[in-house]
């Protein structure tokens, strides 16, 4: 046996461990789906190489189910096949589970397929075997949360100079710099909330990237989200509005939000009647292996 190693999605927490339902070996990640541009020369030995994309992994799993008794065994047979199948999520689209390892490196996907395969109801325990599927959105595990805060304050002096240029402001945009450390051994992906009030937000990491809502304006009670991850690739204002269509043309590509392991400078700006307006930048550190 391996590790205790867990599966949550909505209405859904399940350990793997030493409860009934357990992992009989270390689960061995197969390689990601490939998308690539590779060519040949018509009339000429060797080929070309464009751009390789990288999709989805499965991740077989060989579960162990045992008990006091044969009908404790196939009530947890029973309790496995039903947390496996996915109910809550499998019909929504972008919903994604998460399987922990007994690393606490995390997984996004969904359980796939399961059977059983070998059964030992006459044993000493009774017991059964699992094969099943964990297909993945990409080949990277994932560590918690982790997120910087930022609020939003004035460059320079305060107060107002003279001699006057009209026209004038007393307000003048905020900008605020700060850093960020992301871990791990492989880049990742980044979501940003921008909390009002402010107008015509931008955020910035290193100098370049940038997404800029130039023209938009947030009240005391609004966020907007714009989440770069590709299961779930948005901009959206907490009450589900989409603002997608509100990224001006110097805006990054949502596709472009991924930064490397180490150290990262977060800018917010923007026109805030209050001052009161925050950013905050999230990510999870990822790594190759669980």
């Amino acid at each position: 046996m391996t590790g205790t190693w867990r599966l949550t999605y909505p209405g859904v927490t399940q350990d793997f461990g030493d409860s009934g339902i357990f992992l009989r070996r270390f689960p061995m990640p197969g390689a990601p789906e490939l998308q690539t541009q590779d060519g040949t020369y018509p009339q000429d030995d060797g080929g070309t190489v464009g751009v390789d994309l990288q999709g989805g992994v499965t991740v077989p799993m060989t579960f162990g189910v045992d008990g006091r008794t044969e009908l404790e065994v196939r009530d947890n047979w029973d309790r496995l096949a039903a947390v496996w199948s996915g109910d809550a999520i499998r019909n929504r689209a972008g919903a994604v589970a998460e399987l922990r390892s007994d690393r606490g490196r995390s997984s996004l996907g969904r359980p796939r397929r399961i059977a059983p395969t070998v059964s030992d109801l006459d044993g000493t325990p009774p017991s059964m075997t699992l094969e099943a599927e964990w297909w993945a959105v990409d080949s990277l595990w994932y560590g918690p949360w982790t997120q910087k805060r930022v609020g939003l304050s004035t460059r320079g002096g305060t107060g107002i100079k003279f001699p006057l240029r009209f026209p004038f402001r007393t307000t003048p945009p905020a900008v605020l710099d700060d850093e960020f450390t992301v871990g791990g051994s492989k880049p990742t992906w980044l979501v940003v909330d921008i909390e009002g009030p402010i107008t015509s937000p931008v955020v910035q990491v290193d100098r370049n990237l940038v997404y800029s809502l130039r023209g938009v304006t947030l009240a005391f009670d609004q966020t907007v989200t714009i989440d770069t991850r590709p299961w779930s690739r948005s901009v959206k204002r907490n009450d589900g509005a989409s603002l997608a269509g509100s990224l001006d043309s110097t805006s990054s590509l949502l596709s472009s939000g991924r930064v490397a392991p180490g150290r990262h400078e977060f800018t917010i700006r923007g026109t805030s009647s209050t001052g009161s307006a925050h950013g905050t930048v999230r990510w999870r550190d990822a790594n190759a292996t669980p």
